[in-house]
């Protein structure tokens, strides 16, 4: 998410759509108060006419699990209505949250390797 930015570029994001092979999708989990938005936004996508019908790999990565009051894998899943996305009419993405700490290369491989394994 380019909350850096402040969704500068997220408008951009569906142009890329039709060609992917598979989304990472990285997450503060650490940013409590943002997880609503990233759920909405993930539901956006998830029922984007580009995505719908696709059977690609959707890897959501739950970065900085260094920091305290980060929302681990299972909790993440529940805030961001993953199996609410797994529902949607048409909706053939594959689904897979991994625990990472970019800083320290944790999780940020296997969240790669998630992606080769389950594209085209």
């Amino acid at each position: 998410m380019d909350n850096k930015f402040k969704g500068r570029y997220r408008d951009s994001w569906q142009f890329f759509y039709p060609d992917v092979d598979g989304i990472l999708f990285v997450v503060d989990s650490s940013d409590v108060g943002r997880i609503p938005i990233v759920a909405e936004i993930l539901e956006l996508m998830a029922r984007h006419p580009n995505l719908l019908n696709r059977k690609i790999p959707f890897q959501i990565v739950a970065n900085k699990q260094d920091l305290d009051g980060a929302l681990q894998d299972t909790e993440l899943h529940e805030a961001l209505g993953i199996d609410k996305l797994k529902n949607i009419v048409s909706n053939e993405l594959i689904y897979a949250i991994k625990e990472a700490t970019a800083l320290k290369g944790f999780g940020v491989r296997e969240s790669l390797k998630f992606i080769e394994k389950n594209s085209k």
